[in-house]
């Protein structure tokens, strides 16, 4: 198991990757790159969902046991970011496009953006799945957890999400 210390690394490393592949996910929304946008954008959101679980652990909020559970499941790091999914759509409704209705991701959605496929007996391509509605909601969630675990530490809570959760 890693040194306590290595979780707080661990922490802010995966959360300043978050922050550039936002920054990527947000100049090829720009350009119309819709599906690659998503991806990243959908990554930085499972790297924001391991930096907490890593800040947890260092704050003794989740054990290392926890930590190992989800750290290599694409699926439970993306089911601990519902919350983010809902701030945003919160956000929206209030104060942006509350016509843009935001979908939970699923393990799936960073692979059918990828990744051409053969679903039963039709071939589905990442732009049959993924819509520019998609990319711009995955890209909102992620600015809302960013602005969420940022509010936390800036009020003096805990790193993790002890403080929001």
């Amino acid at each position: 198991m890693p040194e306590r210390d290595e979780y707080l690394r661990l922490y802010t490393v995966t959360y300043n990757n978050a922050v550039a592949l936002l920054s990527d996910a947000e100049i090829l929304l720009e350009k119309g790159k819709y599906i690659r946008a998503f991806f990243l954008a959908l990554t930085a959101l499972e790297e924001i969902a391991k930096s907490q679980l890593a800040a947890d652990v260092f704050t003794g909020f989740a054990s290392e046991k926890e930590f190992q559970d989800h750290y290599l499941s694409h699926k439970k790091k993306i089911g601990r970011m519902a919350w983010a999914t809902d701030a945003a759509q919160e956000y929206l409704d209030r104060w942006g496009d509350g016509d843009l209705e935001l979908k939970l991701p699923n393990a799936t959605s960073r692979t059918d953006a990828l990744y051409v496929s053969l679903k039963g007996k039709t071939v589905q391509r990442p732009e049959d799945v993924v819509t520019e509605n998609d990319a711009k909601g995955i890209i909102q969630t992620v600015e809302s957890a960013l602005a969420s675990i940022a509010r936390n530490e800036f009020m003096g809570y805990r790193i993790g999400t002890k403080g929001f959760m």
